[in-house]
């Protein structure tokens, strides 16, 4: 149920190799290595029990499978990838089984906090998007309760409270990033994160205090969301959006800073890394213009413009993760952490702009996407869905052509935007119409109606569904 004696000594004395593998490995392990060692010695040597045991063995399984992820593999060695994926799946299945028996119930234990986490960033590189919210959200509860006063009264080491604290920074990230994506509330409790300890000039933290600061930025815009949906007439306060705006625009600035210096600019995983910074500030800017709407046509060729430059962004990672090289597996593991959790807003951006103005390179780079995406999901559960939606909407787009194109040439009247026509042609109302339908699914959330009949089939009019489909007012708040 845990690494052999073998397996622990390469790890504990394979050196750190490239800057990506060092990067990863410091992003992925919640640990110093020191307690790394504590930890397995101690389950080699039978000397601990109980739920300590357990913990020891959750968290040296979470360690090990990502060692493995942080290696450089030489993928034309069939076999030595082989292996290495078996190895994987090996320690994700001993990590599942440990967490059938943790107690999770929320105490000062830093030992539990770092475990959950581990284990919520492992099910997030394996594609179970869900089941990490669900064990980031327990570790929330836990880390909340480390606050200063533990923090002054702890007699761990001082390495090990540094990673502590760090430990609380990615928590913080995923929580609000994973709330997000299931329209939950972010975590009641209060993270005691602090990012003074962070040392700009090593890529990897250089990287988390962008995070944090992006992760404050949705946290105030998800809330902002939920307020407007609740209540009912209340508007979108479009000052506190327009001043989100400017601090994204700021964490933008800072991180070309950090991006311009080696090995920043120099490693091709470390600048896939920075290009997946790019894609969740487009994909944010895309959302955000339409939350602080002013003029609809600029709004929407301003939101068609960020759309744009986040699926280009996104294209780059998945040829990061889908091309042969030796850090392949890690782009994956970043994929995995940002395409779920951001890609919405983009991808319906660039739908509308393809059946309203027919454009060749919007439609490329919808299957461009659309094509990558095939060739992880098999292999990742939460990339399947989103291939599967960016392919519906490709195949529905060929079809809505095609029926635009034989009812131009029959010259028969429509009130839909017919492919080609140039934006002063469609109607005014046809983008003001409110959307008439909602209803509950079983899960008991409001479910659009619209966008159920674009993919099952069933539209009978598929401009107009599309275009109430786009201006649902949740959409606005889709990735918030």
């Amino acid at each position: 149920m845990y690494p052999p004696a073998d397996f622990l000594s390469l790890l504990f004395n394979s050196p750190r190799g490239s800057d990506a593998t060092t990067y990863h490995w410091e992003m992925g392990t919640n640990f110093s290595l020191a307690k790394v060692k504590e930890m397995a010695f101690a389950l080699l040597d039978g000397s601990v029990h109980g739920t300590t045991r357990l913990l020891y063995m959750l968290s040296v399984n979470c360690v090990a499978y990502t060692f493995l992820t942080a290696m450089d593999v030489d993928e034309q060695d069939n076999i030595n990838v082989e292996l290495n994926m078996a190895a994987q799946a090996k320690y994700l299945r001993n990590i599942e089984c440990a967490l059938q028996h943790v107690d999770t119930q929320p105490r000062r234990d830093p030992l539990l906090f770092q475990a959950l986490l581990s284990a919520a960033m492992v099910m997030q590189d394996a594609g179970y998007m869900r089941r990490c919210w669900r064990l980031n959200w327990a570790a929330c509860g836990v880390g909340a309760l480390l606050d200063e006063d533990w923090f002054r009264q702890s007699t761990l080491p001082a390495e090990e409270l540094v990673q502590i604290r760090i430990a609380l920074m990615k928590c913080y990230i995923h929580d609000r990033a994973l709330s997000t994506d299931f329209s939950q509330p972010s975590s009641l409790m209060d993270l005691p994160i602090s990012t003074d300890l962070l040392d700009q000039e090593k890529p990897c933290d250089a990287m988390l205090l962008t995070m944090v600061d992006i992760a404050k930025v949705t946290d105030a815009l998800f809330r902002e969301a939920r307020a407007y949906s609740a209540a009912g007439e209340r508007q979108i306060n479009k000052t506190m959006v327009q001043e989100q705006v400017k601090v994204l625009q700021g964490i933008m600035a800072r991180s070309d800073e950090f991006r311009n210096r080696p090995p920043a600019s120099t490693d091709p995983y470390l600048i896939s890394e920075w290009a997946a910074i790019d894609f969740i500030y487009f994909s944010m800017m895309a959302s955000l213009v339409r939350l602080s709407a002013g003029d609809a046509r600029s709004t929407d060729q301003e939101g068609l413009h960020h759309a744009r430059n986040a699926l280009s962004s996104l294209l780059q990672l998945l040829k990061c993760a889908t091309v042969s090289s030796s850090y392949r597996m890690k782009a994956l593991a970043s994929v995995c952490w940002v395409v779920p959790l951001f890609t919405l807003r983009p991808v319906f951006f660039l739908f509308r702009s393809m059946v309203i103005f027919s454009d060749a390179l919007d439609l490329k780079l919808m299957q461009d996407v659309s094509e990558k995406l095939g060739l992880l999901a098999p292999s990742r559960h939460c990339l399947a869905a989103l291939h599967q939606l960016c392919k519906s909407l490709v195949d529905m787009y060929a079809g809505f052509a095609e029926r635009a194109i034989y009812q131009r040439h029959r010259q028969i009247p429509t009130n839909r935007p017919l492919v080609g026509q140039p934006p002063a042609a469609l109607p005014i109302a046809a983008f003001q119409q409110a959307p008439s339908q909602m209803q509950l699914n079983s899960s008991g959330h409001t479910e659009n109606v619209f966008l159920g009949r674009l993919l099952d089939g069933s539209s009978q009019d598929f401009g107009s569904d599309l275009l109430d489909l786009f201006d649902w007012p949740g959409m606005e708040m889709i990735d918030f």
